[in-house]
């Protein structure tokens, strides 16, 4: 299902009525309503006030003129539908849905092993993930690359691990030289055998 995008004008005329229905559910007039906005006296709702009514409706008309609040809701239904998968529907805050995760993870486990500058692969990724053409990778996304791959090559983690370093200069991998234990750690390495290698 596709809808349209809402615009700024849209989502800030939606949270400017959010603030609106947030004060009249408190049983007060909305101060952005009001003649005097800036004042700090407030101004009970009196159903029986004719004129405080009539000044509320036309209120609420000029706000909702600014924008479309029909955009904002159905965007954000349109968002939330599980069968779209743009979020996660078990999540309790906005979140990736797990396969679009999944979907950066394989490409950040792809970028992993195609470090070089001018990598037909890995240059590619780069742009897609947005991450700059010399920038090393994050410890944040070098795990997400390791839970992805999970070794899934068939290969005993010490052998994958060994064959990495030793294909890949040091460094090259995204990693901090001078860290060596948290990288020999990740591969289950002593870090003097990494150390080794290295050299």
């Amino acid at each position: 299902m596709k809808m349209a995008k809402a615009s700024e004008a849209d989502l800030n005329m939606a949270m400017d009525i959010s603030n609106v229905l947030d004060d009249i559910e408190r049983g007060y007039f909305p101060r952005n309503l009001s003649d005097d906005p800036g004042s700090e006296e407030t101004e009970w709702i009196d159903t029986s006030d004719q004129e405080q009514y009539a000044k509320l409706i036309d209120g609420l008309k000029r706000l909702l003129n600014q924008g479309s609040i029909s955009r904002v809701i159905w965007g954000m239904a349109v968002v939330c539908d599980p069968a779209n998968k743009y979020i996660d529907p078990e999540a309790d805050t906005i979140e990736h849905h797990p396969e679009r995760q999944k979907m950066e993870d394989a490409m950040l486990w792809s970028l992993y092993h195609h470090q070089g500058s001018s990598s037909v692969v890995g240059q590619p990724i780069r742009k897609l993930l947005i991450i700059g053409q010399h920038d090393r990778l994050t410890a944040e996304q070098l795990r997400a690359a390791e839970e992805f791959g999970g070794f899934g090559d068939g290969c005993p983690p010490e052998e994958t691990a060994v064959q990495a370093i030793v294909f890949f200069p040091s460094g090259s991998l995204g990693e901090d030289i001078s860290d060596v234990e948290i990288v020999a750690k990740a591969y289950g390495l002593d870090p003097s055998t990494m150390e080794a290698v290295n050299k």
